[in-house]
């Protein structure tokens, strides 16, 4: 139980930083150990990553 828990803490977590729905995030997170390091760099990589995305959102119109 405890993968499924801290998927759910990482959905929500991700959603906060991003906000957005946690229903718009489909995650699973296969991680031991160092849980809060892990969210604290990935919110940081996906906030980067989304801004990419809508940069590149562009060149797809």
């Amino acid at each position: 139980m405890a993968g499924i828990l801290d998927t759910d803490r990482y959905t929500a977590f991700l959603a906060e930083a991003l906000d957005i729905s946690p229903k718009e995030i489909h995650a699973l997170l296969i991680i031991k150990n160092a849980f809060s390091l892990f969210m604290h760099d990935s919110a940081e990589h996906f906030r980067n990553m989304v801004k990419v995305l809508d940069d590149m959102s562009f060149f797809l119109h």
